[in-house]
């Protein structure tokens, strides 16, 4: 290994240190009571060392946020490569977001209830990458939904659409849990949403 290959390899892990003592720190006592000074002292750096790799503690927020969602993108991406089918392809779609969501409701609901206290507005660059993940993640579900469909001589909708659907309809739901915090039973929901994409609004008659 390389002098330059070595310390690009040191940059990147004192980095993945701020971002793992940010997210200890602001799950602990909260975004608004969290500063850029304790997150240094909690790993012994200095607050310009800080500064270095995040330009605000908002900055620090939404980059943690961002690696979540990419290391859950990979980790669904290989998921979802052993799907046999569209019906498997949903069903492990629904489960895997489910459990990532439900794996992380501290910090998405830590995200909900002080986004308002942001000192500093996410960055245009900060919101366009934030987009632009969506957009990649959106993309993944239709190209492995769309796979599916022509294997299997599906049509009548858009492969687009369903991606759309799914991911809409457990965003919707987890946001209601985290916001009311109630105690909902997910599983029961993760069961709904699953029937409803796969066999639509025909559910079960009272004459059945």
């Amino acid at each position: 290994m390389s002098v330059k290959e070595r310390r690009q390899k040191e940059k990147e892990q004192r980095r993945r240190t701020i971002l793992a003592a940010a997210e200890k720190l602001f799950a602990g006592d909260g975004f608004h009571n969290t500063t850029i000074e304790q997150v240094a002292a909690d790993i012994d750096l200095s607050k310009g060392t800080i500064y270095l790799y995040f330009q605000s503690k908002e900055d620090l927020f939404f980059s943690i946020l961002e690696e979540k969602i990419d290391n859950y993108t990979h980790h669904l991406k290989e998921r979802l490569a052993q799907a046999e089918n569209l019906k498997c392809a949903v069903s492990i779609t629904v489960s895997e977001q489910f459990k990532f969501l439900t794996e992380n409701h501290h910090f998405f609901r830590l995200a909900i209830s002080e986004s308002t206290k942001f000192e500093q507005k996410p960055s245009h660059e900060m919101r366009l990458n934030f987009i632009a993940k969506q957009v990649q993640f959106t993309a993944l579900l239709e190209k492995v939904f769309s796979t599916h469909m022509k294997k299997q001589a599906i049509s009548g909708f858009k492969p687009k659409s369903l991606a759309l659907s799914v991911n809409g309809a457990i965003n919707a739901h987890m946001m209601n849990w985290l916001i009311t915090g109630s105690k909902t039973n997910l599983e029961k929901v993760k069961a709904d949403i699953l029937h409803i994409q796969l066999h639509g609004c025909a559910g079960q008659t009272n004459e059945e």
